[in-house]
This record gives C-alpha cells, sequence and structure tokens, in this order.
C-alpha cells in the first residue's frame, strides 16, 4: 500500500482512502487490509478485477449517487443548457452553493458545483430540470443502471439522501463509476480541485467551491471521482487514478469501496 496513505490513515475522512493499492502490470503484490466493509478493485479499462471485499452487499451510496445524476444530466443537456433553479430545489438539506428558488445556471456550472460540493440541491436542479421531477429522474437512473448491468441497485432520488429503496453495491457503483469516467466532461469536472461557478442569472454571481475528494491534492495519479456521507452509509468514495497508462477507479467506506486502478 502507498506510503502517503499509510501517513494519513490516523484522520477519519483519509481512512476512506485506506483501499487505494498501486497497481503495475506485472507487479505482485500483497492483498490490502482494507477496513471498509465492502470494497472492490477494478482496472477501469478492461473491467477486471483486482481485489474485492463484500462487493454485492447492498449498501446505502449517500452523495455517490450524484456520479449518475451528473453523467444522465451530461448526456442529456450536456453543458449550456439553462436550467431553473427551483424553491424546492433550492431548500434541499446540505445544499451549501446558495442557490435561490428563481435564480439560473448553465448545466456543466450547476453540475460542477453538485459534484465538487456535493450539493443536494443541485441534484434536484438536474432530476427537475432533466425530467420534470425527481420521480421521473429516479425511473431513468434505474433504466440506465439496468442497461449497466447493475444488477442490485435502485435508485428513489439523484442526491444519495437515505430512502429506504435507495441502494447499490460496491460491484454495481463500480460498473457506473467506470462508464461516467469515459464522458470527458464528467472526467474534467471530477478531476478539478477547485473551480469558480458561476450563475447565468443573476449575472455576476459567483461560488468558490473546492473538490471534497482531497486525494486529488496529495494522491499521484488521483484523477476523480466523489466522496460521500449520510449517517446510514458513513463514508463513502469513489476514486480514480492512473498508473502506467492504466486508468482506474476506487470506492470505499466504513460501509464500503468501489475502485479502479
Amino acid at each position: 500500500m502507498d506510503s502517503k496513505f499509510l501517513k494519513f490513515l490516523s484522520f477519519r475522512y483519509l481512512l476512506l482512502a485506506a483501499a487505494f493499492v498501486t497497481v503495475h502490470s506485472a507487479q505482485v503484490w500483497a492483498a490490502p487490509n482494507v477496513q471498509a466493509e465492502s470494497a472492490i478493485l477494478i482496472n477501469a479499462r478492461t473491467g477486471s478485477v483486482i481485489y474485492e471485499k463484500n462487493a454485492d452487499t447492498r449498501r446505502s451510496p449517500a452523495s455517490l449517487t450524484k456520479v449518475m445524476t451528473c453523467i444522465l444530466g451530461l448526456e442529456e443537456k450536456g453543458l449550456d443548457s439553462i436550467f431553473n433553479i427551483s424553491m424546492a430545489a433550492a431548500a434541499t438539506e446540505y445544499s451549501d452553493l446558495g442557490m435561490k428558488g428563481g435564480e439560473k445556471m448553465r448545466s456543466g456550472e450547476l453540475m460542477r458545483g453538485m459534484m465538487m460540493e456535493s450539493d443536494n440541491g443541485a441534484a434536484v436542479v438536474v432530476a427537475q430540470n432533466v425530467s420534470g421531477n425527481i420521480l421521473k429522474f429516479a425511473d431513468r437512473m434505474n433504466a440506465k443502471a439496468k442497461e449497466l448491468g447493475c444488477r442490485k441497485t435502485h435508485f428513489s432520488n439523484p442526491h444519495g439522501l437515505t430512502a429506504k429503496w435507495h441502494y447499490t453495491t460496491a460491484r454495481d457503483m463500480a460498473k457506473i463509476a467506470a462508464y461516467a469516467m469515459k464522458n470527458p466532461d464528467f472526467r474534467n469536472i471530477v478531476s478539478s480541485k477547485s473551480s469558480v461557478i458561476h450563475w447565468a442569472s443573476p449575472s455576476g454571481k459567483t461560488y468558490k467551491a473546492d473538490n471534497t475528494n482531497r486525494l486529488l491534492s496529495f494522491y499521484t495519479g488521483a484523477n476523480g471521482i466523489k466522496t460521500g456521507w449520510t449517517s446510514a452509509a458513513k463514508g463513502c468514495l469513489a476514486a480514480s487514478a492512473k498508473r502506467n497508462d492504466i486508468p482506474g477507479l476506487r470506492m470505499r467506506g466504513r460501509c464500503w469501496i468501489t475502485a479502479f486502478p
């Protein structure tokens, strides 16, 4: 295991990254001591599994949900659509961008803020502007999950706040994340350490967003993708890194991890 991870293991947040393993094409390595209850490490290019632990156990995904929300938003609306912000979206709990009902943002700016700051209201905005409401958008999320071969996943909202019928597995989440990372706009968003988010209306309104994925700042080769936390899910991490020109992703938390090398 990379010494940079060992250095930070005493920190609660960075325990989420304890499952990261540096993988080389001809390297033989011992299985890592993974503290997460569920984990998977895959080669994102080939889909081959390098390591797994309880990868098919049903878990709450918390804000890793936004990986699906973002990729659907990008595929349906791109970066330059104008998104209307509703009062309901602005009032969603744990929404830190400072959105207000009646404001407008370009889709790319909105989704950048959503992924970097994990803004729950922004996820509602995506759902409302893509499908009209949360329930219809959840149907699209579930259809896409099924298309990607996710057999133990069901979404009921776009943000990941705890709900009875909102769950996935490390293996399924790896499939979703690997798919999302093939999109260059998605990769650009989740690899950004910080960014100034701009409003379309009122013009001139901005927000300085910092990515919650601290691995981007200290782990060599890290290039994405999303953190998550709820009281039910505890800490979750979907992370990606590149080694020897091999792309990869990983995810994990106290309850679970999904990873890609």
